[in-house]
């Protein structure tokens, strides 16, 4: 009886995404997410879907474990993953110089990067560039605490910098008129555009270039090094390209 206790435990903790809390288990993959980023992380009835959802679903099962997703704000993440409160962060995060600081990073499984996302009545029909060049002195909004919030900063010193909470509010302040131009990851942008092309534009080049990866705590080097070995098995037989391309049919 507690064993079947104990099956259906973790049946309801695969399919739950507003668990807060989940103590180690070696037969659990704790997945630590933000899910306010399609088509990389969201949630829908319930369910965590996406690039990161499909990625965390396979990736458990190459290891063994059942996935269990642990919902919570974009700055909690990798404080949960040095806490040991999560397994692993699959939640469209780059590799940064100061990230590789405080976590191991699995092999990059895309190479992104950031670009603008403008409201049509303020985007240049001659391209990006000029949009960009338009706004260096007006308001940028990007979400706290990412490398857009940084590039932001960097980049456009004449601006005022607006933070947010999350993309989805990013996303309202923009259609609000509080921010001329957001900075964001590019396939968050893209999406946004397509899903609301009638409000927004994207022009389809980046700013720069980021390698996205898996994070894992400094004291994990056993599951790194599980993780590196699928993520080789999936470069040999194409299945990463596979996940990539049920998000992407273009790349």
């Amino acid at each position: 009886m507690n064993r079947i206790f104990s099956l259906l435990f973790i049946l309801f903790l695969s399919s739950c995404t507003t668990v807060s809390h989940v103590a180690p288990d070696p037969s659990l993959l704790r997945i630590g997410v933000t899910p306010d980023l399609p088509p990389m992380i969201d949630k829908r009835a319930g369910k965590m879907v996406g690039v990161e959802a499909d990625f965390a679903n396979e990736l458990a099962m190459e290891l063994g474990r059942d996935p269990v997703f642990l919902a919570m704000e974009w700055e909690e993440l990798l404080p949960a993953l040095e806490k040991n409160d999560i397994d692993i962060v699959m939640s469209g995060m780059s590799i940064t110089r100061a990230r590789n600081f405080r976590v191991l990073f699995a092999h990059p499984y895309m190479t992104a990067g950031l670009t603008p996302l403008f409201r049509r009545g303020d985007y240049s029909p001659t391209g990006m560039y000029p949009s960009i060049v338009r706004h260096q002195t007006s308001v940028i909004g990007c979400v706290k605490g990412t490398t857009g919030a940084i590039y932001a900063k960097n980049a456009y010193v004449h601006a005022e910098v607006i933070e947010f909470s999350d993309w989805e509010d990013a996303l309202r302040g923009l259609h609000r008129e509080n921010v001329h131009m957001l900075i964001h990851d590019a396939p968050a942008v893209w999406w946004a555009a397509s899903q609301y092309e009638t409000h927004f534009v994207a022009f389809p080049e980046l700013l720069n270039e980021e390698k996205m990866a898996w994070a894992i705590a400094k004291t994990n080097p056993d599951l790194q090094a599980q993780v590196n070995n699928v993520l080789e098995e999936w470069q040999e037989s194409g299945k990463g390209v596979e996940i990539l391309k049920r998000w992407f049919p273009g790349m």
